[in-house]
């Protein structure tokens, strides 16, 4: 039981009377009230920061920088791309089967730009399946992909497009002179090409002598052996192409 001092006689008396025991005064019994000096400023200053906190953390989001939308695509969207666009050159593209791009080879070139070597199954017009095998070189900056050129590596043939010329070696490399001879389309021409042994990036039989792809003829540079076909650039990029027996 609580006691408090008497307002009238000042004497104790018991928070639970009605009247003081002493001097029959009617006790006054205390009451609880809020700090007004820190209180109030309290719940005031809360009433304003709170609302400010929430604006900022709204603004905060709304511009955080968002990812940007040119990204490189990897090896495996650069073949989806190519795949979709070769199908385009087929004659039944809804039967094209091309293997798992895992398994196909893919090479980044640079400046967007990839080269793959793969093969497609599909059937012609008499809906007989046949395969081709093919290297391809696609443009993708991550937004928009483009074929540059699709190559028949059976036969040969360019399906779509042009090959651009490769860099060709500096004399300093080749440790000799580069020269451009003037060839003439006769049995005697320097480039003609006598076979090929091992099929396909094998070795070609030229004027006698065994070469492998990358080596000189005559200043002429061999960019490509296929299976019955050798491929020569010269310094100035200009691309030549010949066949067994020719």
């Amino acid at each position: 039981m609580a006691l408090l001092e008497c307002h009238e006689c000042g004497k104790d008396v018991s928070t639970e009377a009605k009247q003081c025991i002493n001097c029959g005064a009617k006790v006054r019994k205390p009451s609880i009230q809020v700090s007004s000096a820190v209180g109030w400023k309290t719940i005031v200053a809360a009433c304003f920061i709170i609302p400010i906190i929430i604006w900022f953390s709204i603004q905060g989001n709304m511009q955080a920088p968002q990812p940007s939308a040119s990204i490189a695509p990897t090896s495996i969207e650069a073949c989806v791309s190519a795949e979709e666009l070769i199908k385009l050159l087929l004659q039944s593209p809804a039967t094209a089967k091309f293997p798992f791009c895992g398994d196909q080879r893919v090479v980044n070139v640079g400046n967007n730009k990839w080269q793959i070597s793969s093969y497609v199954d599909s059937e012609n017009g008499f809906s007989a399946l046949l395969r081709m095998n093919y290297t391809a070189l696609l443009e993708d900056d991550g937004k928009n992909a483009s074929l540059i050129y699709l190559k028949n590596d059976d036969t040969g043939e360019i399906l779509w497009g042009a090959i651009p010329a490769p860099n060709v070696p500096t004399s300093d490399e080749q440790n000799q002179q580069y020269t451009i001879p003037q060839v003439e389309q006769s049995n005697n021409d320097p480039l003609t090409v006598s076979g090929i042994i091992g099929g396909e990036k094998a070795t070609a039989v030229i004027g006698g002598k065994f070469y492998k792809q990358g080596g000189l003829v005559n200043g002429y540079k061999i960019i490509q052996i296929g299976s019955n076909y050798v491929e020569y650039v010269d310094k100035n990029g200009h691309v030549l192409h010949r066949k067994i027996g020719q």
